[in-house]
């Protein structure tokens, strides 16, 4: 039997340019065991596999140079994974520690993150969070990934017609996400708003500063990512 490795989230930043960019570690904070590859363009989270093909593993990666949520920002990224038994989901985070570690076990690898909101893409039904039946996205804060929540700041709305179907003769089908994710911060008039390819997916107005970050408006930002596929 071979061991399949599941690609979770591929996160194209285009930021870097140049030789430097050879080194990602001066761009980037690493944290976690499922980040078998990292470049100065993208992050792959995989899962961490056992002997008995369960899997389990959680990641964060955190651009270096902070933001500051005084100015506008608006952040492009691509986003590719496949709706498959051990994928649990990932997220872009905005925390202002760098040390931060979210769950796995169906986390998102953002779950237990304080001060913090995330638009989180979750690829597996978890009843203990009220997951809907489909394949959702959502803005969430303080890394409480539960959807009834009051944490849960906008959504869930479902992802599932964004899903791009393979036919595999003699295996299932597969499902595929692969799109241009687009967030945007205007602390003007506080509207935190998430787009796909250009088309208004999920936002929410708030005070990102004052209620989320204790009024420090200077955070990291980056993605976290988990997978999990218990022995059945």
């Amino acid at each position: 039997m071979k061991q399949k490795v599941f690609i979770l989230l591929i996160l194209t930043l285009n930021l870097f340019t140049g030789p430097i960019c050879a080194q990602p570690s001066n761009f980037f904070i690493k944290h976690g065991n499922n980040i078998p590859a990292l470049t100065c363009s993208s992050v792959i989270f995989a899962p961490l596999t056992d002997m008995y093909f369960c899997s389990e593993g959680t990641g964060a990666v955190w651009v270096k140079k902070q933001i500051d949520l005084q100015q506008s920002f608006d952040i492009k990224f691509f986003a590719s994974f496949k709706d498959t038994t051990a994928v649990d989901g990932a997220a872009f985070v905005l925390q202002p520690d760098s040390n931060s570690l979210g769950g796995t076990d169906n986390g998102l690898g953002y779950k237990g993150i304080k001060n913090s909101i995330a638009v989180t893409f979750d690829a597996f039904q978890n009843t203990a969070d009220n997951d809907p039946l489909f394949d959702h996205a959502a803005i969430q804060s303080n890394g409480d990934i539960d959807d009834n929540s009051t944490n849960n700041l906008a959504g869930p709305v479902s992802i599932e017609s964004y899903y791009a179907i393979q036919i595999n003769p003699g295996y299932s089908p597969g499902k595929t996400f692969a799109h241009l994710i687009n967030v945007k911060w205007d602390p003007v008039s506080m509207n935190f708003t998430v787009y796909i390819d250009g088309n208004l997916l999920i936002a929410v107005n708030k005070d990102l500063i004052q209620t989320i970050f204790n009024g420090n408006p200077i955070v990291y930002w980056g993605f976290t990512g988990s997978n999990t596929k218990k022995k059945v």
